[in-house]
């Protein structure tokens, strides 16, 4: 599987997503890094499981997300999967 990882100012949190048809319109600095599958499916749903392979080869520090399911799981790998409001909570009190 492969990840598209954009660059971003080393103190923002990596972000990850799926390779897509679109993803030609990603910026030049974007890089795309492969991901193993997980060992075992971790989310609700199978294809969540690959976001979260994604978020680990890319060393992510926060994966964010609305999908209801992978906010269920709350952090996986030690890395924590938190919603808009709660991203932008913890990073405006981070300053």
């Amino acid at each position: 599987m492969s990840c598209i990882l954009p660059s971003l100012p080393r103190a923002s949190p990596l972000s990850c997503g799926r390779q897509t048809k679109s993803s030609t319109t990603l910026p030049h600095s974007a890089q795309f890094i492969d991901a193993p599958p997980l060992p075992y499916p971790a989310a609700a749903d199978p294809d969540d499981d690959a976001v979260l392979a994604c978020a680990i080869a890319a060393y992510a520090e926060v994966v964010v997300s609305g999908d209801g399911h992978l906010l269920d799981l709350s952090s996986y790998a030690g890395i924590p999967i938190l919603d808009v409001h709660q991203f932008l909570q913890r990073v405006s009190t981070a300053r």
